[in-house]
Parts: structure tokens; sequence; C-alpha cells
């Protein structure tokens, strides 16, 4: 009975706290309750540091409380973590959307993005096979990381950046852009050991050891690595009118045509109208329905056309040829 009456006066005196409730957010941040039974008679309260509640590889990004008379926190004490590599995390802070992507037609998405990677001499191909994939793009992170020891975790990049959704494809392409050999200096400490001789009581010679504490400069040759990093977020296109991804004649191509009209095509989406017309990745797009075709009007013919059979002329290897093509329906 009177350990029971120690523990309810000890309660009320200090107060104290029942274990935490943790809850994960919506936005991926951790939030922690602490409850506390008493306010206590002497100002007791929550006494625990936020700094203390957050987990391993977490900070603290906002905390708040009620406050006693005291200035002890009261009641509730509400520590809200956030993720040490979130917060640091280079991907989101370089994020760029691509203009016009409040207009983009997507595909819902809401799984978990695949990630692809490259070094900057696979990009091209990484490029095109994604295109081909019917792939468009939503933003893009850039940046340059310097004396790049350890490198960027590729990975980091799926923690998609704020303001976008349905994305399903992250290419990471990162590349050495400078390695060069410097010299630094460093101090490192030294020490020597310096022998006296020195004359004891009656005279007789007495030996003494000292040392001597100091540092010295010495030029070390070190590695220094500057790493390029860009990801490219990409959704889901709908089902292409045509399923061509044009691109403005090159000046070999503007000679050989003596013309800067028409479109070549640079890469042509998997399952699409064009793809099973067999229309080919460099082949001049020059008429639809007998209407020329330039870079400008390319996407507005598009949109007139879709839906009905089209008489499409092209160039393959400079030859003309026309095939009849059924366009999709624009959804």
């Amino acid at each position: 009975m009177l350990n029971f009456l120690f523990l309810i006066a000890t309660i009320l005196f200090f107060g104290c706290t029942t274990p935490t409730k943790k809850t994960v957010r919506a936005d991926g941040l951790l939030e922690y309750r602490i409850y506390c039974y008493a306010d206590g008679w002497a100002g007791g309260g929550c006494e625990t540091e936020a700094a203390e509640i957050c987990p391993e590889g977490y900070s603290v990004v906002s905390d708040y409380g009620s406050h006693n008379s005291y200035g002890a926190r009261t009641r509730n004490l509400v520590v809200v973590c956030g993720d040490i590599a979130e917060q640091t995390n280079p991907f989101k802070r370089f994020f760029k959307p691509q203009p016009g992507l409040e207009k983009a037609e997507v595909e819902p998405f809401d799984g978990q993005a695949e990630l692809l990677t490259a070094s900057l001499a696979e990009t091209p191909k990484a490029f095109l096979k994604i295109a081909r994939g019917n792939f468009k793009l939503a933003g893009s992170s850039c940046f340059t990381q310097y004396d790049a020891k350890g490198g960027v975790d590729p990975s980091f990049a799926l923690r998609i950046p704020d303001g976008i959704s349905n994305i399903s494809l992250v290419l990471v392409v990162s590349g050495i852009t400078d390695s060069r050999t410097e010299t630094k200096i460093v101090s490192r400490p030294t020490m020597s050991m310096n022998t006296a001789t020195l004359t004891g009581v009656g005279s007789w010679p007495v030996q003494a050891d000292g040392f001597t504490f100091g540092q010295q400069n010495v030029p070390v040759q070190e590695t220094v690595i500057n790493k390029d990093y860009c990801a490219y977020y990409f959704f889901k296109g709908l089902r292409p009118v045509f399923g061509v991804f044009p691109r403005e004649l090159n000046d070999k191509e503007v000679a050989a045509t003596q013309s800067h009209k028409g479109v070549a095509v640079w890469a042509i989406i998997n399952d699409s109208p064009a793809y099973h017309a067999d229309l080919m990745e460099g082949d001049i797009i020059t008429h639809f329905m007998g209407k020329a075709i330039t870079p400008a009007n390319f996407s507005e013919m598009l949109h007139k056309l879709a839906g009905k059979v089209v008489q499409v002329q092209y160039l393959r290897k400079y030859q003309s040829h026309t095939k009849s093509i059924k366009f999709n329906i624009e959804e």
C-alpha cells in the first residue's frame, strides 16, 4: 500500500510519459507523439528532448507542444522527423518540370517506377528505347557532384519530386566530367627526442631525455573527380494517333532532298499505326493527304487526321513511297 501511494505521489510531483505513438505521414515524414500522464505539482511534464526521438538516419523537421508555467512541455510533445538522405537528395533539389507538363496526356500510374541507368555514351540508345515504349518526358534533374569519391546512389532518383505524379520510368545518366590530380598540403604531427647532460647533486653528471612536439606540412597527391548526374522522369503516354517521334532534317538530308520541308522519323512507338505500316526510323515523311509536312504543322495535322485513313508519302533512302495508314482516334 505504501509503495502504491509512493508511486502516485511520484507521478503527481514529477510527471511521466507513456510510450510514444509513431505515425508515417503521407509525405513520408515520421510523426511521434509523447503523452504525459500528469503535469505534476512541481511543473513536471514531458522532458524528452526532440532530438532523442528521431531514429538513426532521421533528423528533426519540427517539434511542438504545450508548455506549463515552468517552461516544460506538458500533455503532448509532437516531433516530426525527416529522412536525412531525403532532405539532402540532390535529385529533388535540382528537379525542373518539362514545360507544358500540365497539358500532357498521361496514362495514370501509381506503382513503383522502374529505374534505368546509363553512361553518357549509352544515353542515345537509352532515349531511343524509351521513346519506342511511348514514354513522355515529365522533367529532369541535373547537377554536378564535385570531388565525387563515393558518388550519388541512383536509387535516390526514385524518390519522386513533389508536384509530379504518374511517373513510371526514371533514367539516371552519370559520367565523369573532370578527373585531375591535385597537390594538397597536409599538416602532420611530429615528435623528436632530445637528450641533455645535466650536473646533478655532488657534481655527478645526469642524463635527461626530453620530447619536442610540433607539426610539419607535407605535400600529398590526391585524385579529384567531378561527376555529372541527370535523372529523367517519364510517364506513359496515351495511345498514339500515328506513333512517330519526329526530328528536323539534318544538313545531309536537306542537301539530298533540296528542301527544308518534311520531318525525319527519329523513333517509332511499338504497336502503333506507323509501326504496323512498317515505317522505319530514318524515313522522311513529306506529305499527309497530299499536304506538305513541316516540323511546325506536324502535330496539328495529326490532330486533324486522327481516326482517318491517311495517305502518307515518305522517302526511304531518298526514294518516294506512299502508304495508306489508318490513324488511331485521339484519346
